[in-house]
């Protein structure tokens, strides 16, 4: 079998050789500490799909040998310690399809060589330290689908992305973006957006995104969100706003969206949540709620959301009708900690046989319907048996 020989340093100073073979599709050098390595005995590697050089510490990397890798599909760079990075000798590998450069310390990067990678599927960037990036090369890029962005990020243009017609996931979390434009992404299904500063968002363009599942919104800066747009998301699965400061919510346009599973409110400072929309939120699975000012909710449009497996109703509760959870039978969690309640009927639990977590504060006086004392204790209920008052 004819080799080559790959030469490489590491990070204790010391030198390594390695033989390939030349007819090598897979070339992997993952957790190595590699600080420097000669790519050019990889030029004329005419099988080779995929360059795997993750988890090592790499400053910078040569990529002019890659050129000739006409079949080179995977590049993958991430957990480096990238600072500079010339992607202008990718302009020959037309099939390339994933360029992976997550967790590096890249300050800028010109995507400019992509604009000529027609196959580019998905593009990681995030763990970066790069403060803004033009996008504009990914114009017309009707193969990316998955498109991640960060850490550092204080502005960036979109707008270049509304002609991907193939772009469904966008990943721009944890940076430190106040402000944000989104355009029209007809085919997008997850949008992540956690962790920046933003204090206003606006998803208009979200009603022409119909195949959209998840959006995540958490730990922003929120003050309002308007959720009309998602009326025109029926497919929509998943709506994380918790860690803002919403002082109102209107969930009525939740009522058009019949696939929801899951919907995360913790941590709102509303002092009002109308969950009347639910009762057509039949596939409802995961509820959190929580705020600061809500003193008491009303629960009975959760009657409908027969599959719903977890319930978190957190902060400043005073009182609590279980009871309106009787036909939650496959619920599995129920959270109330961290309220003012003094006493709650947990009567229903003898009505849950899923339920295997209940979770209240210490202080809290359970009672239950004297009828259900002989009944087997559910399993919920066996850490608080001692605490229980038969009425």
């Amino acid at each position: 079998m004819e080799t080559v020989t790959v030469s490489y340093s590491t990070e204790k100073g010391k030198e390594r050789r390695e033989e390939v073979p030349v007819d090598a599709s897979v070339v992997d050098f993952v957790g190595l500490e590699i600080v420097t390595i000669d790519l050019a005995p990889l030029a004329q590697f005419e099988n080779l799909h995929t360059l795997d050089l993750r988890e090592n510490s790499l400053k910078t990397l040569d990529l002019r040998p890659l050129q000739g890798c006409s079949g080179l599909e995977d590049i993958l760079l991430s957990e480096n310690k990238l600072e500079t990075l010339d992607l202008e000798p990718l302009e020959g590998c037309s099939s390339l399809q994933y360029l992976d450069l997550e967790m590096n310390k890249l300050s800028e990067l010109k995507l400019d060589p992509l604009a000529k990678c027609p196959r580019l599927h998905t593009l990681e960037l995030d763990g970066n330290l790069m403060t803004e990036i033009d996008l504009e090369p990914l114009r017309g890029h009707n193969s990316l689908h998955r498109l991640t962005l960060g850490k550092q990020l204080q502005r960036i243009d979109l707008k270049p992305l509304q002609h991907c017609p193939g772009l469904e996931e966008l990943d721009i979390r944890g940076n430190q973006l106040s402000g944000l434009v989104l355009p029209r992404f007809p085919h997008l299904m997850r949008l992540y957006l956690s962790g920046n500063k933003l204090s206003t968002i606006a998803l208009d363009q979200m009603q022409y995104s119909p195949h959209i599942k998840l959006i995540d919104l958490r730990g922003n800066q929120l003050k309002e969100v308007d959720l009309t747009p998602l009326k025109g998301c029926p497919n929509l699965r998943g709506l994380y706003l918790s860690g803002n400061e919403l002082q109102k919510i209107n969930l009525h346009p939740l009522a058009n969206c019949p696939n929801l599973r899951t919907l995360d409110l913790l941590g709102t400072k509303a002092d009002h949540i109308d969950l009347e929309p639910l009762r057509r939120t039949r596939r409802l699975r995961r509820l959190f709620i929580g705020g600061l000012s809500m003193h008491t909710i009303d629960l009975s449009p959760l009657r409908s959301c027969t599959r719903l497996e977890r319930l978190y109703l957190r902060k400043a509760l005073k009182e609590v009708d279980l009871s309106q959870l009787e036909k939650c039978t496959r619920l599995e969690e129920l959270d109330l900690r961290f309220n003012q309640l003094q006493e709650v009927d947990i009567s229903v639990v003898f009505n849950l046989p899923d339920l295997k977590s209940l979770k209240l504060d210490e202080d809290v006086t359970l009672t239950a319907l004297q009828r259900l004392k002989d009944k087997a204790l559910p399993e919920a209920l066996k850490e608080h048996q001692k605490h229980i008052k038969w009425h």
